[in-house]
């Protein structure tokens, strides 16, 4: 049987304000941009549903949340970028869901090499042999 090359990507959304949500969109167009890079077909619902749902509206949140983790259930692995933020509500259910369901949980390190004109460009530490549990206790 071939490999299951869908990767889930686990990383935050929101953010306490307008700034910090925009860098979590950035930092996970890079870890999405990453994980093709790697050879994977990656999906990040939290950069496709807020397009087309309401994210302020509670009841569309929480669409795009379950529509997220039906998807999980076809993906062989969740990739969560570790953040100094830790693990967010909607993160943890993401993780929940795929510990539960036997899919392979791998943890990214994020570091930004650097910036021009304000745009940072970041770099990622995945260990792809290694299964993490490091998730629960954060």
């Amino acid at each position: 049987m071939a490999e299951n090359k869908r990767v889930f990507i686990c990383s935050p959304y929101r953010g306490a304000t307008a700034e910090e949500q925009e860098q979590n969109v950035a930092r996970a167009r890079a870890f999405l941009a990453h994980a093709v890079r790697l050879g994977r077909a990656p999906f990040a619902p939290h950069l496709l549903y807020p397009g087309v749902l309401n994210d302020a509206l509670e009841h569309e949140r929480n669409q795009g949340i379950a529509a997220g983790l039906n998807f999980l259930l076809t993906c062989g692995d969740i990739w969560w970028l570790d953040t100094p933020k830790g693990v967010t509500s909607g993160m943890r259910k993401e993780l929940e869901l795929a510990d539960v369901a036997g899919l392979s949980i791998r943890r990214a390190e994020l570091f930004e090499l650097f910036a021009v004109d304000g745009v940072p460009y970041y770099d990622f530490q995945l260990d792809l042999g290694q299964i993490d549990t490091t998730w629960r206790s954060r």
